[in-house]
């Protein structure tokens, strides 16, 4: 994964589409660490 992009400023104003973009960075979070779990568990 390309971290540059971590790096994009991002700015919200509508307290809406911050809330949503917020529960997508937890979605993506909660993914990686389930997909990284069932690597572990089945090599």
């Amino acid at each position: 994964m390309a971290t540059s992009s971590i790096f994009t400023k991002v700015k919200i104003n509508d307290p809406k589409k911050a809330e949503a973009f917020i529960d997508a960075l937890e979605a993506s979070e909660k993914s990686q660490k389930e997909n990284h779990l069932y690597q572990l568990n089945h090599p």
